[in-house]
């Protein structure tokens, strides 16, 4: 163990001994890359950061809590990570990045010359790298914009976050327009057939078949009367009442039944189309902005002092290892 302490020491020594002999070469290595670094950073353009912090609601009905009493869905609530993700998606989409870049001509705020090879891809390069969306550990949403101008910066994370709920309107509502029109069409069918059904229940009760089961629970109760009282002719009178009353009443039932589901059917219907109706005219709000982005007035990047200091030791230690290399490669050379 010993040993191996000696050894590695021995080995630093060396290394220090090697440092100090070429103290000369390195010492003009270093400081040229720390002056080349200065000029460097001080060439590269300053850029200010703007955030946002902002979560998403709750996924809640407009039609369900603005027509159903006992909805329980509260929809001031914050989202899950089920709700989260697509308002993720939609402020990454493509159209509120197209938006941005229109609003405020990026092509030529970048500086991105249009005559060269490959604009748009350039220009959505630049767009990936300045602006950043993430989802944090507790569920909000952080947009993060940087830009040389502070003002342009804090304008832009605002309307990324102020552009998710016309969006996601958008959507909604055209989904709301396909269901009201087919909701529209059924509810016209089977009016159609509410009321077929109904000239054709008329016709039985032009019969004298208004509703078979009380009817028949009348003349069921007249019957035994009858016959109590030992009225044979009022009995016969009945009996030919039921029996004409059960030459319509199967097919009454049958058409009863049905009027009564298509009007469930059309009540239904009609609470659809209402639902659907609500979702199309309000617009509930689907983020909830915590913090606005302000302009800024201390420059995000570049760290002009991690540059310098990286850049100089990266050529230090660069040099040192070039130096060792072709030092022993030259002494291994002669001797061969």
């Amino acid at each position: 163990m010993s040993a191996e302490k000696n050894e590695f020491r021995f080995d630093t020594m060396d290394i220090m001994i090697y440092i100090w002999k070429r103290k000369i070469p390195l010492l003009l290595i270093t400081i040229a890359a720390g002056i080349v670094s200065i000029i460097g950073s001080l060439m590269i353009t300053p850029k200010f950061k703007s955030t946002v912090v902002l979560f998403a609601t709750a996924e809640a009905s407009a039609g369900k809590v603005m027509i159903q009493e006992n909805y329980q869905k509260n929809m001031q609530d914050i989202g899950d990570e089920e709700q989260v993700e697509p308002v993720l998606q939609v402020l990454k989409s493509d159209k509120i990045r197209d938006q941005i870049i229109k609003k405020y001509n990026l092509m030529q705020h970048y500086g991105i010359d249009t005559t060269t090879p490959y604009p748009h891809f350039r220009l959505f390069k630049y767009y990936a790298s300045n602006v950043q969306i993430k989802r944090t550990e507790y569920n909000s949403i952080v947009i993060t914009v940087l830009d040389a101008d502070p003002a342009v910066a804090a304008s832009i994370a605002n309307d990324i976050a102020d552009l998710a709920d016309p969006i996601i309107w958008e959507m909604k509502a055209k989904r709301a327009r396909i269901a009201m029109e087919y909701l529209d069409h059924e509810i016209q069918s089977v009016d159609r057939m509410v009321r077929e059904l109904r000239d054709t229940l008329k016709t039985y009760n032009r019969k004298g078949v208004i509703s078979f089961e009380r009817q028949i629970e009348r003349f069921t109760e007249y019957y035994g009367q009858a016959l109590l009282n030992n009225n044979s002719a009022g009995a016969r009178e009945i009996e030919r009442q039921i029996q004409e009353l059960g030459e319509n009443s199967s097919e009454f039932v049958y058409y009863w039944g049905l009027y009564n589901d298509e009007l469930n059917r059309i009540n239904k219907l009609r609470f659809q189309y209402l639902q659907a109706k609500a979702e199309l005219d309000s617009k509930l709000p689907n983020v909830f902005i915590l913090d606005r982005a302000q302009a800024a007035d201390k420059k995000a990047y570049p760290k002009k002092s991690v540059i310098v200091i990286v850049s100089t030791f990266s050529a230090f230690l660069l040099s040192l290892i070039l130096f060792i290399f072709f030092e022993n490669f030259l002494k291994r050379l002669r001797s061969s």
